[in-house]
């Protein structure tokens, strides 16, 4: 029975992204056998879970303590933006709310990966998930992307023609947390320009009294919710959903709410960084960050609803081709076994 050690960086907030994917991960591995140990000295295989390389260097220092082979999943895609993280950082605290690391620059706006993660490079295997991460380090890194259920998040049922004539309403939403580094203010200025039968809405994962304010200081109209029960009901009330990402800092390599969206059969509005449209290839509408006047341009030419259809059907297709969860979980455990078959 392979043994596994997880030093996995698990946050209280069960919904980010990277503590999913840890947890689905440990699931699907228990269920094909693996046992799960409390002490790296029982363990076959250490693999480390962290969502930057503070953790690599407790990794490098266990290989050579342990002799154990050591596997570290880096899920940050953060690059050096001095200037921007700091413009945004305040942004944050005057507008919405403090991030959870609450200094005035991030290291890693500063650092080049690869001089950050330089101790990356003493480990068995880095997994990343994206190219544009696997570029940027060392020949032991190995790209597998972060999966989602795509039997869940699946794309609603057509309307019948009746309710299709009833329902000229386009609605458009933000899904994340309330954070200027993922542009939520970029949509809630857009919104103000959209047409008159669009109807706004955020869903953001935290709700204050501060960052209501905010929004609705800035849009009344819009419809503001807090954490949601149902994601997927929530992706199938929207006809467009935009992501504009205006930093590096701003998601995972792989963001859940962009794969799940996809994978729902979504038309996407998202900016064009290199790690976002690695995923969405030609399947969504890029804009530029920082440009409230490119979101609204890009939802109006989404008045289409033969366009909508169109993306939509290449969403899906994408993430059930390159984005399935099973597919992940089933590389992570062959990376295992060769690992072990080569110690």
């Amino acid at each position: 029975m392979m043994k596994i050690y997880f030093a996995a960086d698990i946050e209280q907030r069960k919904f980010e992204g990277r503590t999913q994917t840890t947890l689905a991960l440990k699931e699907f591995l228990e269920k094909k056998g693996v046992m799960f140990v409390e002490n790296p000295y029982d363990a076959d295989i250490i693999h480390f879970h962290s969502s930057g390389i503070i953790d690599s260097w407790k990794a490098a220092q266990w290989k050579k303590k342990y002799g154990k082979p050591v596997v570290y999943t880096l899920y940050s895609v953060s690059k050096t933006e001095p200037f921007n993280h700091f413009w945004n950082h305040v942004l944050q605290n005057v507008y919405l709310r403090p991030r959870k690391t609450n200094v005035i620059l991030s290291y890693s706006a500063i650092l080049p990966l690869r001089w950050r993660g330089y101790k990356l490079q003493e480990l068995d295997a880095v997994i990343v998930p994206s190219n544009f991460v696997k570029k940027r380090l060392f020949d032991n890194t190995r790209l597998i992307r972060i999966g989602i259920n795509t039997t869940y998040f699946t794309p609603a049922a057509e309307k019948k023609t009746e309710e299709k004539a009833d329902s000229k309403t386009i609605k458009v939403g933000y899904f994340g947390h309330p954070s200027i580094y993922k542009g939520v203010l970029d949509f809630a200025k857009a919104s103000k320009s959209f047409p008159p039968h669009y109807e706004s809405h955020i869903h953001v994962t935290e709700l204050t009294p501060k960052i209501i304010k905010t929004f609705q200081t800035i849009n009344h109209q819009l419809k503001i919710k807090g954490l949601l029960d149902d994601m997927k009901k929530a992706y199938h009330d929207m006809d467009i959903i935009v992501l504009p990402y205006r930093s590096y800092l701003g998601a995972i390599a792989n963001p859940l709410v962009l794969l799940e969206a996809m994978s729902c059969g979504k038309a996407i509005v998202t900016t064009d960084f290199e790690y976002i449209t690695e995923i969405t290839q030609d399947a969504a509408i890029i804009v530029k960050p920082y440009s409230p006047s490119s979101i609204v341009k890009a939802v109006q030419t989404l008045d289409d609803p033969q366009l909508r259809k169109k993306m939509s059907e290449k969403a899906r297709k994408i993430i059930c081709t390159h984005f399935q969860q099973e597919q992940s979980f089933q590389e992570y455990f062959k990376l295992y076994q060769e690992l072990l078959n080569n110690k």
